[in-house]
């Protein structure tokens, strides 16, 4: 479609649609749920931008997506690059945190260039729980991201995460937690390092945190 100088008859009639690749009919009938009954569009003070809000005047009062749909929208808007969309479903999956599955939040952000609170907050939930990542889930993500996940919950783990105190040996266990570098300094500074493509140690990066 957005191939130039050719011309292209797609999507002028049934037969021959635009078609939008790697696109799913439910991701497609949210994102239209979404900006036919989700919003309405204000203007600006200069009259000459407009931007996108939720309203309680919107066309359909009870419009509630559920996780799916939000997950759905979320997956669309930042592939069609629609950057309101995509923000106003990032503060939706933010509050959703805790009911949404963490490997499926973690394959949505695998794309992001930047550190977002929902992306941190995804991998503490896999760094902070017993169990490891399975094959099953590790299948589901992109390599760079199991990776980052793994080396997150090393260093939360290790012993040398209260690294850096002295006495260190002759403190209690509960003593010892107080210098436990907290999951979301550690989270913070493997996706840092992922995402620049650089390696560093654990050490005095991290914030001192009594948790």
């Amino acid at each position: 479609m957005f191939s130039l100088p050719t011309v292209t008859e797609e999507g002028k009639s049934d037969d021959n649609p635009i078609v939008l690749h790697q696109t799913t009919k439910l991701e497609f009938d949210c994102l239209l749920e979404y900006f036919y009954f989700g919003y309405i569009r204000i203007l600006t003070a200069d009259g000459l931008k407009s931007s996108l809000v939720l309203s309680p005047h919107r066309l359909k009062s009870d419009y509630a997506p559920d996780n799916a749909a939000w997950v759905a929208i979320f997956s669309i808007s930042s592939r069609l690059l629609f950057d309101d969309v995509q923000a106003a479903a990032i503060r939706e999956l933010t509050k959703r945190i805790n009911k949404i599955d963490p490997i499926v939040l973690v394959a949505l952000l695998s794309n992001e260039t930047t550190v977002t609170e929902l992306r941190v907050q995804a991998y503490m939930k896999l760094v902070e729980r017993k169990e490891t990542l399975s094959v099953q889930e590790a299948q589901r993500l992109p390599l760079l991201d199991t990776v980052t996940i793994l080396r997150s919950r090393e260093a939360y783990y290790s012993g040398d995460n209260w690294n850096g105190n002295p006495h260190r040996s002759m403190m209690p266990d509960e003593a010892r937690q107080c210098f436990k570098y907290p999951a979301r300094s550690v989270v913070k500074r493997e996706l840092e390092l992922a995402l620049t493509g650089t390696t560093g140690t654990y050490g005095c990066c991290y914030s001192w945190y009594c948790i």
